[in-house]
């Protein structure tokens, strides 16, 4: 657990700005000094609240942008955690994103790159900065079957979250839980490369961890796969989790790097298993034999039952078996957990700390 002390400002950043509310002005502006650059951070794409509780330190207060020291200060934060151009913030119609190395964008049709570009900027940094915030070496991920089998030597009865999730920061990959990125469309999963290290961010709401099973092992393949050879390459995967663990998704834009990502995910929860269940199973009947034939088969209960949802189109029917088998865990507040222990908190300033706990559910931002 990271011990929070009292903070004294001595640093650079927060001194600039503690003083710049005492400094007069130069060329004071009436009314509200920052209102013209959250306009522009909210036409980019981004929620108020979430600019000014998220992203903005919890020591930040607008009036400090009447001084121009100050409003350089908080251009400069908003430019670095938005993926925003400074100078766009500064003055004209509307901030502009930079780009920040090689994206490759997994979307279904009718969902555009442009849509994604908020969330896929607010992923990035925060991926930044664990990757450079990890006490563990990074290690070769290895194929899929070969990492199966390694967990189950170790006496799992099967591949699913919790497992998979350890399995990742094992081998030196963090893994972000960033439920809410700031507005506009977001993807399930994004895979990005930084500094040599691999990070991966999950994005859904799901609760279910056998739903994120899947997006997980997804985002470890296109690792494993090499499908991001330098730093910087991003792949921001839109809609992971309405496909099915039996392939490609023909909806999906991409004819090699989604089938053989989606094949990884395959081979590691559920290889050579084909659902034969009639679909009208009730929710009682389908988790009942779930778990009856998950021992055998070495297949989290709850994989086979978020496998059966989306081959037949039962999610309800899923659903309510999902809180059968699953006990009630939670899949967010397993990545929160992983995240606070195995992060080297120490290695990341204080902002950078508090900005990455605020972003990921750690802490509640306060309301400004």
């Amino acid at each position: 657990m990271r011990i929070v002390t009292p903070r004294v400002h001595l640093r650079s950043s927060r001194t600039t700005a503690r003083f710049a509310l005492l400094m007069p002005a130069a060329g004071p502006r009436p009314g509200k000094p920052f209102a013209d650059v959250l306009r522009r951070a909210r036409e980019a794409g981004y929620k108020k609240a979430f600019v000014e509780n998220v992203v903005l330190p919890e020591w930040w207060e607008h009036q400090i942008a009447a001084n121009p020291a100050g409003r350089e200060e908080g251009i400069g934060y908003l430019a670095l955690r938005l993926g925003l151009s400074p100078a766009s913030l500064r003055e004209g119609e509307r901030a502009t994103h930079i780009p920040l190395g090689e994206a490759k964008y997994k979307t279904r049709e009718g969902v555009t790159t442009s849509d994604l570009e908020p969330a896929k900027a607010v992923a990035a940094w925060a991926l930044r900065l664990a990757c450079g915030a990890m006490p563990v070496p990074l290690h070769a991920v290895p194929d899929a079957p070969t990492l199966r089998a390694h967990l189950l030597s170790a006496g799992a009865p099967w591949v699913d979250f919790p497992r998979l999730l350890d399995a990742c920061w094992a081998q030196g990959i963090p893994v972000l839980p960033i439920e809410d990125p700031g507005g506009g469309k977001k993807m399930d999963g994004m895979a990005a490369r930084f500094g040599g290290r691999f990070g991966v961010a999950l994005c859904g709401r799901y609760r279910s961890p056998s739903r994120q099973a899947f997006i997980l092992a997804h985002e470890l393949g296109h690792v494993a796969c090499g499908h991001l050879p330098a730093d910087g390459v991003l792949v921001v995967d839109e809609g992971i989790a309405e496909r099915a663990l039996g392939g490609a998704d023909g909806n999906v834009r991409d004819e090699i790097e989604e089938p053989e990502a989606n094949g990884y995910a395959r081979d590691l929860l559920m290889p050579e298993f084909t659902i034969y269940l009639h679909p009208g199973y009730s929710a009682h009947k389908l988790a009942s034999w779930a778990k009856e034939k998950a021992p055998a088969l070495h297949i989290a209960p709850g994989v086979m039952v978020n496998n059966y949802g989306h081959v037949h189109k039962k999610w309800g029917v899923a659903g309510a078996a999902l809180s059968d088998v699953e006990g009630g865990h939670n899949a967010l507040a397993l990545m929160r957990q992983a995240l606070e222990e195995r992060l080297d908190w120490d290695r990341l300033s204080d902002d950078e700390a508090d900005y990455l706990r605020r972003l990921t559910g750690l802490e509640e931002p306060p309301v400004k």
